[in-house]
């Protein structure tokens, strides 16, 4: 009677739980992007303030030419640092063998509301030529917030009334239900807690996605350039060919034995043939 009287409280509480609990779906550690805000060649200068009340999570994606990559990736990250950001993901690339700069990726974290502020002065760094091009996004994730908070104060008292409920068990068995039912609302709290974490950062600070490149050529290049190119290219065809053929003497070499065979036994063959030729 008492194990019956424990189950029937226990999925009371769980139906109450259930009951105010918004669906359980996995919590995602990046939502897909609102609505475009703008989409221009040159940075955004307007400073949009959300509705009272509202979370708005900021991101913005540039894409820069500089005449020296890893100076304007050094000076883009000094400039994140001033405004109170930080630098997230960092990665310079160049081309091995040749003076020619490559690419660098940057991904920034700034204050929301200092984003206009990075985007103006990014024209200002050192070595850039030219922002080709800027975009910006805003997503607005108040109900997200207020869903989750909800979802973790009606686990939170969820989690109260089972250790309530294991207290009061008598039996190994009882305990072992109440506490394995607790370990899944914790483990659930957990997952919601974090998740209130990483949208309250995505509130707090803007994303900042940014790819460098070297200007784009528009005159043929230099003669000297032409002939170091074709010469590089000529050694790397040489290269490829005696691979090639290293890898054709080398896989081919059970053919070698029954060749030297084949030839001997020509070889053979005509000498005998001639030397009958030319007897008498």
């Amino acid at each position: 009677m008492r194990d019956s009287v424990l189950v029937f409280v226990l999925a009371l509480v769980l139906v109450t739980a259930c009951g105010r609990a918004i669906p359980s779906s996995a919590p995602k550690p990046e939502a897909a992007p609102g609505a475009a805000i703008g989409r221009t060649a040159e940075p955004v200068s307007e400073t949009r303030t959300p509705a009272p009340g509202r979370m708005i999570a900021r991101r913005a994606e540039l894409v820069l030419e500089s005449s020296n990559v890893p100076g304007t990736a050094q000076a883009l990250q000094l400039l994140a640092s001033s405004l109170g950001g930080y630098t997230a993901e960092a990665t310079i690339t160049t081309e091995s063998g040749s003076q020619v700069q490559g690419q660098a990726t940057l991904v920034l974290l700034v204050p929301a509301n200092r984003l206009e502020e990075l985007l103006r002065a990014v024209r200002t760094l050192d070595g850039v030529t030219r922002v080709q091009q800027t975009s910006l996004w805003e997503q607005d994730v108040t109900e997200e917030v207020i869903d989750y908070a909800a979802r973790r104060r009606s686990l939170e008292e969820t989690e109260v009334r089972l250790r309530e409920l294991l207290a009061r068990a008598a039996t190994i068995d009882e305990v072992l239900r109440v506490e394995q039912e607790l370990a899944r609302v914790r483990t659930e709290l957990e997952r919601i807690a974090a998740y209130q974490q990483e949208l309250e950062r995505r509130v707090a600070f803007a994303r900042v996605g940014v790819l460098i490149v070297p200007p784009v050529r528009t005159s043929p290049p230099p003669l000297a350039e032409t002939v170091r190119e074709a010469w590089e290219s000529s050694l790397m065809l040489l290269r490829l060919v005696v691979h090639g053929a290293t890898w054709a003497v080398v896989l081919t070499w059970w053919l070698s034995v029954p060749t030297l065979l084949t030839a001997a036994v020509v070889v053979l063959v005509y000498r005998r043939r001639r030397a009958r030729t030319a007897a008498p």
